[in-house]
């Protein structure tokens, strides 16, 4: 004869005991987070990349650093594999001699071919302090304007947005399964939501159930999985005592997690 979860031994000795492997699966252990993740993961390599190749000079001119105008000749112009606009971006490596009478290279770029040849005399705009911080006047000192990287951001800052909402839940989540009652409920309903997860609906699963007081309580659970939910005539559940509107159901825990509610149950 199956125990009444309510009453049954796996609701006692709380909190429960549970590894750093389940609770993983607990926090991250969803199809949004591992989504999340790849896209930060994945969408961090191209602010990587462009961020190697664009100008941030005028950040590092902040501090109003003395600059210095000179007279520059160019030693190598070349197109390069890049555009911007649909406009191949140009390279110019050029040498100038500073204040202290030593000489420096620097390479620019520009959009679009301006007809520079190797010999030409360029203006070249260095910072007094620095000679090595320099560029070709009307040229910048990397590949790409600097607020390209602005736009290789976008990626991995829904991704890392995804995860912490994510986040938030599996916290909620955890503390139910090693804190919460487990009890048995009744799911009262169901109504598709606009989200798709793997070209699956992602639905509301409405659920009521008692509480330890008595009370009845109702929550809701999202799932794109609601065949798991709707199985039985009465579903477990694990809820907060002290704020019972806290509830998931178990079905809709990672597989793995629902096992080791079900093992609580049975004593295993």
């Amino acid at each position: 004869m199956k125990t009444n979860l309510s009453s049954s031994a796996a609701n006692y000795g709380l909190p429960r005991t549970i590894s750093t492997g389940l609770k993983l699966k607990i926090i991250f252990g969803n199809t949004v987070a591992f989504i999340g993740i790849i896209f930060f993961v994945t969408g961090m390599i191209f602010p990587i990349i462009f961020g190697m190749y664009s100008d941030f000079s005028l950040l590092t001119n902040l501090d109003n650093e003395q600059q210095m105008q000179t007279a520059g000749v160019l030693s190598k112009t070349e197109a390069t594999n890049s555009s911007e606009n649909k406009k191949t971006i140009f390279k110019y490596d050029y040498v100038f001699v500073g204040l202290d009478g030593k000489e420096y290279t620097g390479i620019s770029y520009s959009t679009g071919y301006i007809g520079l040849a190797v010999g030409d005399t360029v203006p070249v705009t260095y910072t007094i302090n620095r000679p090595s911080s320099s560029n070709i006047e009307g040229m910048r000192a990397g590949l790409f304007p600097g607020w390209t990287i602005l736009l290789t951001l976008i990626f991995p800052f829904v991704g890392l947005i995804m995860v912490v909402i994510m986040f938030r839940k599996g916290k909620k989540n955890l503390n139910l399964v090693q804190n919460g009652m487990l009890t048995k409920g009744k799911v009262t309903g169901r109504e598709p939501t606009n989200v798709k997860i793997n070209n699956r609906t992602v639905y509301k699963i409405f659920f009521e159930f008692k509480a330890g007081d008595g009370s009845l309580q109702k929550s809701v659970v999202r799932t794109h999985f609601p065949e798991r939910v709707l199985d039985e005539a009465e579903e477990r559940l694990v809820f907060d005592v002290n704020n019972p509107s806290q509830a998931i159901l178990v079905d809709a825990l990672p597989k793995s997690v629902k096992k080791f509610l079900e093992n609580l149950e049975t004593g295993i």
